[in-house]
């Protein structure tokens, strides 16, 4: 599994105001009590962010926004900090109404398209991208996660322009190295993405997401030891990586080391229990080392995660059939057959082959 991240510290993009006053409108000559008010509650949660104190913030721009409900720049400092907790459903509402009061709000258009972004809704990201550069054409920031959201809608071209325009503005962008990477893997471009990789390393060597997806594109390559050195600095760098730790209990399985293998894939499932990939990859780790009636298990556990998982009824029916369980196998190409007709078929004379060269003889 691959990763983009473009991630900037909270309080280095929260927006004070030189004055209070200067929260006011130009038709507005003689400032307002309630706008003075709004503009100094603003600066307090400024101020209380960089202290770490999220939620008294949170609670003073909502008292500045109930003085101001147009406060823009309230808006926009309310939906970073819902955006550094995640709560991106936040964020957007708090962004959208940044922007519909000041559409000339460069950045609260970009970190809109960025919480898109984290919520797959990538086309609307597209188009809050693209208005953040019309008002700001050398934003590399946008240019690199407006490369993202093209690769996540399938324009893999226009993905690695947008990319590799980012670093034309910004060469320093490591982000942008490691989504144009991304953009490569999916264009089958191995050696071209190994580069852009290795070149975000240089320039980021403490983010993990460029080692992850190093590693992911060495074992592609077949150098699974250079892969699982760039995953385990990923692990390193961060320990509760679920992603890394899952491609590196398959780099282990491609060497056959088994036991280093599952306890990788272990410890992905310990850090997100509902992990489908986990449990399937487990699987095959104890099916290749032998442990058939446990690989069983967990093919059936990734199965009740997610149901229409074709490849572990397949795999589960092969199992059956090394067995010499061939009614328990029917009941998998039964059940796969609702989800996947080809494989199935194609079960199913793995199934009947013997009967199939028995004919074929006479």
């Amino acid at each position: 599994m691959l990763s983009c991240k473009n991630f900037v510290p909270l309080a280095a993009l929260l927006f004070a105001l030189l004055s209070p006053a200067s929260a006011l409108g130009a038709r507005n000559q003689k400032p307002e009590q309630a706008s003075v008010e709004a503009a100094a509650l603003n600066n307090q949660a400024v101020a209380a962010v960089e202290a770490g104190r999220y939620q008294e913030a949170i609670d003073l721009l909502n008292r500045a926004i109930e003085l101001q409900p147009d406060f823009a720049m309230a808006r926009y400092n309310l939906g970073r900090i819902y955006q550094a907790q995640d709560k991106f459903i936040l964020a957007i509402e708090n962004f959208a109404r940044a922007v519909q009061s000041d559409p000339e709000f460069t950045s609260a258009h970009h970190y809109l398209a960025f919480s898109y972004n984290k919520i797959g809704r990538y086309e609307d990201a597209i188009e809050s991208f693209k208005r953040a550069l019309q008002l700001q054409p050398d934003r590399g920031d946008s240019l690199s996660e407006l490369g993202f959201a093209y690769f996540m809608t399938g324009h893999h071209d226009e993905a690695v322009e947008s990319c590799k325009a980012a670093i034309r503005l910004k060469p320093d962008l490591g982000e942008a190295y490691n989504n144009l990477g991304v953009a490569y893997v999916k264009l089958g471009q191995s050696t071209e993405a190994i580069e852009a990789f290795e070149h975000a390393r240089r320039l980021e060597p403490d983010l993990p997401d460029v080692y992850n997806n190093l590693g992911y594109v060495y074992a592609d390559a077949g150098r699974v030891k250079e892969a699982i050195a760039a995953y385990e600095q990923a692990i390193k760098l961060k320990p509760d990586y679920p992603e890394a730790l899952n491609n590196l209990g398959l780099a282990y399985c491609a060497l056959g080391q088994y036991g280093r293998a599952t306890e990788s894939l272990q410890q992905a499932i310990r850090l997100r229990p509902i992990n489908a990939e986990a449990e399937y990859n487990l699987a095959y780790v104890f099916d290749k080392a032998g442990r058939q009636k446990k690989a069983i298990d967990f093919y059936k556990r990734a199965l009740q995660l997610k149901p229409d998982l074709a490849e572990a009824y397949n795999n589960v029916a092969i199992i059956y059939l090394r067995r010499g369980e061939r009614a328990l196998a029917l009941e998998q190409y039964g059940l796969l057959k609702l989800i996947n007709y080809e494989m199935a078929e194609k079960l199913f004379a793995l199934i009947y082959k013997d009967k199939i060269l028995d004919a074929r003889a006479r």
